[in-house]
């Protein structure tokens, strides 16, 4: 009997360890994902967000679990900047990353100096799943990375569908006022290169070609008109393009449908 006791101890010592050993390698394995502190500086793209709703701050009892549709992106700079353009949000500010906790610190350079902490869930090739809390809600963010879009993918007659216009300070980089019209025309982009504009009934012809970085479309090249906007979404039948404008203080989101 003592035998056998014996040999069931040793066999109780040994999973034991094979479980504490397991732990561990899982535990170095995650803080060896969060030291690699220039995976995160990318351009990421929102593929979705699901946002879960708690009864309180405590978040012992969760009410409702939806997903919401976001258009926009993260863009990290390796210098310490960050800037997101997310439907009618544009916010620019400074970025840390806390290799210990794998915790994303986000702050906006804005006159309230928001400060947003997130956890890293995931960090792979391509793709980033961010955390953050705000009292009895939980927003758990879904980014991709992607590959510029072709000539082929942008030359078609894109209707106008809306626009978000923004208070731009350049001094300062900062965006405020946010407000939504809906001009009536289109944005045709030719395959030889050149370009048709109607906004409002008034015309406007040039000349385009796709740019870096982040994924440009550039027009006028070279002319004192010249003007870039950055890609934030292309499918099959909807393009969102994205530019500031120093010159006039305005900074634009714009939404378009496929003709």
């Amino acid at each position: 009997m003592k035998k056998i006791t014996l040999i069931s101890s040793i066999a109780m010592f040994l999973v034991t360890l094979t479980v504490i050993s397991c732990r561990k390698h899982e535990e170095e394995e995650a803080t060896k994902s969060c030291n690699y502190k220039l995976d995160i500086a990318y351009k990421w793209y929102n593929t979705y967000t699901t946002l879960e709703t708690y009864s309180d701050n405590t978040r012992a009892k969760k009410i409702s679990t939806k997903v919401i549709s976001t258009v926009g992106f993260l863009k990290v700079d390796p210098s310490g900047t960050y800037e997101i353009v997310n439907n009618d949000i544009a916010q620019v500010g400074s970025w840390k990353l806390d290799e210990n906790t794998c915790q994303l610190t986000l702050s906006d350079k804005s006159i309230k100096s928001i400060i947003v902490q997130y956890d890293i869930l995931s960090l792979a090739t391509g793709n980033l799943i961010i955390k953050r809390i705000d009292g009895n809600m939980v927003y758990t963010e879904h980014y991709k990375t992607a590959d510029c879009s072709t000539v082929a993918q942008l030359t078609k007659q894109w209707d106008n569908n809306k626009i978000y216009y923004f208070d731009y300070y350049s001094s300062t980089n900062t965006f405020i006022n946010p407000y939504l019209v809906y001009p009536v025309g289109y944005f045709k982009l030719n395959t030889d290169l050149t370009y048709n504009v109607v906004s409002d009934g008034v015309p406007l012809n040039g000349t385009w070609k796709l740019g870096q970085p982040y994924c440009m479309i550039d027009l006028d090249v070279a002319k004192y008109n010249a003007r870039s906007f950055e890609i934030v979404k292309i499918t099959s039948d909807s393009l969102v393009i994205w530019r500031k404008d120093p010159t006039v203080g305005r900074a634009y989101l714009q939404y378009y449908l496929k003709h």
